[in-house]
């Protein structure tokens, strides 16, 4: 039998992470710890933070579960066929992933089961066509920049707002709103980023996005504006917590690290082709930001 080469077995790699998007539940887990770090809440393991990436991972996963929309994936290589089950894959994920979120549910507090109520709104909103005196019209996910604020605003609740209303502190109205404008702002700039990957797809579809009304060019100058956004909010919010005294974890630094590398990313990744690699590329921002919150939290740097 012939070995599998190495690069063959990262390319296996990917397309699995990628086709499963596991990397993508772990990214918004990630998140999701990090708002509960900056606000004293030191579980990783507790109910609002693991039901977020069984969330996730479960709501990816649907739309793969009913419709095979691409061939499993097959290497061969004389008398040897390595091939990647994902049409069966992704069923046992969902059922396992659901099973978790349904059970982590009864966990969280009321007005935890409603802020999620709202974000599956907003997410069976954002993929569900709409039906108007009984014509199909376009799905929100047609409409220019809604798409993109449902979107990063679905996440902004399930990272940043589920985790803060698990905690006993009571914070102000002002911190609330630059937590989740924070959080809102850094995630807009991503969905920009995925609009740029999918421009050619979704002009064959018949799918009007920022992306393409923009041009690249423009949508990376968008995108990077957002991130801005964020940086100057995370400096001001900064501001707010030393002079309020509120709590102890602002992260300033290592959010404003994070603005700087996510911008570099964003600026390179039209050096990547591959959908899978791309995605795995702007994935890994979400995570670089919650490594160097920890970095800073674990090593009192801030």
């Amino acid at each position: 039998m012939t070995d599998v080469p190495n690069h063959r077995w990262g390319k296996i790699v990917i397309r699995f992470l990628f086709r499963t998007q596991i990397p993508v539940a772990v990214a918004a887990y990630l998140l999701t710890v990090q708002t509960g770090l900056a606000a004293g809440n030191v579980d990783f393991f507790s109910p609002e933070f693991l039901i977020v990436f069984f969330g996730v991972l479960m709501t990816y996963n649907f739309p793969y579960i009913s419709v095979r929309t691409s061939p499993d994936f097959v290497y061969e290589q004389g008398n040897l066929e390595l091939q990647l089950p994902e049409s069966r894959v992704r069923p046992v994920i969902w059922i396992i992933s659901g099973t978790f979120f349904f059970i982590l549910l009864f966990l969280l507090p009321a007005a935890g089961v409603k802020l999620l109520l709202l974000v599956s709104l907003l997410t069976a909103a954002y993929i569900l066509p709409v039906r108007w005196n009984g014509e199909r019209v376009r799905s929100l996910r047609n409409i220019p920049v809604v798409k993109n604020i449902m979107l990063a605003l679905a996440w902004t609740l399930a990272t940043a707002a589920l985790p803060l209303l698990a905690l006993e502190q009571q914070f102000i109205p002002a911190d609330v709103a630059f937590i989740l404008a924070k959080r809102f702002s850094f995630l807009f700039s991503l969905t920009v980023m995925f609009d740029i990957r999918d421009m050619e797809k979704d002009h064959r579809n018949g799918m009007k996005t920022i992306a393409w009304m923009l041009g690249k060019r423009n949508a990376t100058l968008a995108a990077i504006s957002s991130l801005a956004v964020f940086a100057v909010l995370s400096w001001l919010h900064s501001m707010e917590i030393a002079n309020q005294k509120l709590y102890e974890n602002d992260f300033e630094i290592p959010l404003l690290i994070s603005a700087i590398f996510t911008s570099m990313a964003i600026l390179f990744s039209d050096r990547i082709r591959k959908r899978e690699q791309f995605s795995l590329w702007m994935d890994s921002t979400m995570i670089v930001q919650f490594i160097l919150v920890v970095v800073f939290w674990k090593f009192h740097l801030h």
